[in-house]
């Protein structure tokens, strides 16, 4: 159940990181190269949170959270 609730929760922080790139894109008409950049910045805080303190919406896919 716990595996499963992790997978939920990365997979809704890659939903919502991913339709905020896509908003930023099309609804406010953002550069293409600054919203990729956005996106992979917001994707290696979350990898960099996982790895420095256990956490994070990632971290719990990976095998990293502390307890």
């Amino acid at each position: 159940k716990k595996a499963l609730e992790d997978a939920h929760e990365a997979q809704k922080f890659f939903g919502d990181a991913i339709t905020d790139s896509l908003g930023d894109l099309i609804i406010d008409g953002g550069k293409a190269t600054d919203v990729l950049k956005s996106l992979v910045k917001q994707l290696a805080r979350a990898a960099l949170q996982a790895a420095l303190v256990g956490g994070g919406p990632i971290g719990s896919i990976y095998g990293v959270v502390r307890a």
